[in-house]
């Protein structure tokens, strides 16, 4: 049990430290298009980056984390990989102020989520309560619905094909990790009859 306790404090730090370094990448990145040339789609990537480690720095401990190693390497590649997009340039393929709209629309849908979660939030598949009000009485993962339309927004602003890669193997790793919190989330009785009455985990009426 000891072991096990160590385990889960040093995969919580591994995760942090993770998060913190590729932060820094992406602040830079983005903040040096920043002073080049203000973009409204870039600096709410940005801002939005900034949320995700602010509620991830002080999150509640998990009592129940998932003991598959690659639950967890996945899981924090999911979490990191959008920290490697690149600014967009231009060449939006829409009008831009829709790509601004789109963006403030996700990061309000995925904010709704965390401030629901508050420090329920993290990245490893783990048990940290059963929340079902909010957003969470539409769908069952809700945040990873507000970091898709946000990275559309930004895709669409300036396409570029790396961040096509990026946001690409993204979204397959949402499936993941959905499926890997929900192993962890079912051990609770209370996780079963939420899902009974919320059917579906990303959009409503189609999956």
């Amino acid at each position: 049990m000891v072991q096990k306790e160590r385990t889960r404090q040093i995969l919580g730090h591994m995760e942090t430290l993770l998060f913190v370094a590729f932060y820094g990448l992406i602040f830079f990145e983005f903040s040096r298009a920043l002073l080049r040339e203000p973009s409204a789609p870039n600096a709410i990537y940005l801002f939005d980056q900034t949320l995700i480690l602010c509620f991830l720095l002080f999150r509640r401990r998990a009592h129940l984390v998932t003991e598959r190693p690659l639950d967890f390497v996945l899981a924090a590649a999911g979490t990191l990989l959008p920290m490697l997009a690149q600014p967009a340039s231009g060449g939006s393929v829409i009008p831009p102020i829709f790509c601004t709209a789109l963006m403030i629309v996700g990061l309000l849908i995925h904010l709704s989520a965390k401030l629901s979660l508050r420090r329920r939030f993290g990245v490893i598949p783990a048990a940290r309560g059963v929340k079902s009000s909010g957003a969470y009485r539409l769908v069952r993962h809700p945040m990873y619905l507000g970091y898709m339309i946000v990275e559309l927004g930004l895709f669409l602003d300036g396409p570029q094909l790396w961040n096509a890669a990026v946001f690409a193997l993204h979204w397959m790793l949402f499936h993941y990790r959905m499926v890997a919190e929900e192993r962890v989330l079912r051990l609770n009785p209370e996780y079963e009859a939420y899902c009974e009455r919320t059917r579906y985990r990303l959009v409503p009426g189609l999956y």
